[in-house]
């Protein structure tokens, strides 16, 4: 019977007798598709590794992944009553309240304001020095952005609290104490020689809001005593890297005497609620499933507040990020695949 050249069995006996007669061409031929498939999935593996520890070191840096603000002018009081009520959420870890603006870059304290850009909440230490800076090609001296953030005793019991400043401190966190205290970054006290258990003449904090006629409030908060120094994180904020960007914390009871100040945190939305999940009860192995997640505790805490809070998805930012570096190294491997894809090919012919 003659052999069909459509018969599979026909097709594979011409193809060993061909290898067998060009031995040295077939065994080349089958190195580099070998060497190209290992190269590949090497590839594709590292990347894959690289892309899971970044979402993994994501996850576990961020302080708090929802916040919320009043979507009418509230006090802190009616802020911490609302926060009893999302305790009780199984979602919900634990929650704190900051006046005045975040931990982290300057820009949230335009953020969490209804006049998008129009507000700035800065404190100015008495004695301190200006940093220098160097541009391209000139020196400059530019004073350090010290934001400052008032918080409640009750912080330092949260898992926010722990991943703000946790075990990177000298000194002990407890603003609470009799007279007016401070804990404040290493490097402002580097830079301002400072120790623990110093006492600053006085720090002066200022609102300023350009919106309509444009409006300025200060406080100014004599003797403050300085509890302690953290290791801070803001020098991984990227908008830090122009201007040194410094948070200080202090009591909020501090602002019982300074009834100007506190009423235009309260006008101005400048009272956040900080929310940290419960890791158990959402997806933590899908950045993009959990995204989701958030967003619907987010609205279901502003539904069940009567709308009362307004929230953000702090996870979202951080998803805009990661899918970005996806997207680099996704080219990435392209630039490295095609030059191994040609001479796979080039082998083969």
């Amino acid at each position: 019977m003659a052999f069909n050249p459509f018969d599979p069995l026909y097709a594979l006996f011409e193809a060993s007798v061909r290898i067998f007669r060009n031995k040295r061409r077939s065994m080349a031929m089958l190195s580099g598709i070998m060497l190209g498939t290992l190269i590949i999935a090497s590839i594709f593996i590292y990347t894959g590794v690289l892309q899971q520890e970044t979402y993994e070191s994501v996850v576990q840096q961020i302080a708090y992944e929802a916040s919320f603000t009043m979507s009418d002018p509230g006090t802190e009081d009616e802020v911490w009553a609302l926060a009893d009520k999302i305790n009780d959420d199984k979602r919900v870890e634990s929650s704190t309240v900051f006046i005045g603006g975040t931990p982290g870059s300057e820009n949230e304290n335009f953020i969490q304001s209804d006049v998008m850009s129009s507000v700035r909440v800065s404190a100015k230490i008495d004695g301190d020095v200006e940093v220098l800076q160097r541009g391209e090609g000139e020196v400059r001296q530019e004073s350090a952005f010290i934001k400052p953030v008032f918080v409640s005793n009750t912080f330092i019991s949260t898992t926010i609290y722990d991943k703000l400043i946790g075990d990177r401190l000298e000194g002990t966190f407890d603003l609470s104490r009799p007279g007016n205290w401070t804990v404040i970054p290493r490097t402002t006290a580097i830079r301002m020689n400072l120790a623990v258990g110093d006492v600053l003449p006085g720090i002066t904090v200022t609102y300023f809001s350009s919106e309509g006629e444009g409006a300025s409030v200060q406080a100014r908060f004599e003797n403050v005593r300085i509890a302690a120094f953290y290791e801070g994180l803001d020098s991984l904020d990227p908008f830090a890297v122009e201007t040194p960007l410094e948070t200080i914390y202090l009591d909020s009871n501090m602002l019982s005497g300074n009834s100007g100040l506190r009423r235009v945190f309260e006008e101005s939305g400048l009272i956040t609620l900080a929310v940290k999940i419960e890791k158990d009860e959402f997806n933590t192995g899908d950045l993009a499933a959990m995204n989701e997640q958030v967003n619907r505790l987010v609205n279901d805490v502003a539904r069940d507040s009567d709308d009362i809070l307004k929230g953000t998805n702090n996870v979202a930012m951080i998803l805009g990020m990661f899918q970005i570096q996806n997207i680099l190294l996704i080219i990435i491997d392209m630039v490295l695949i095609i030059p191994i894809a040609v001479l796979t090919i080039y082998l083969l012919i």
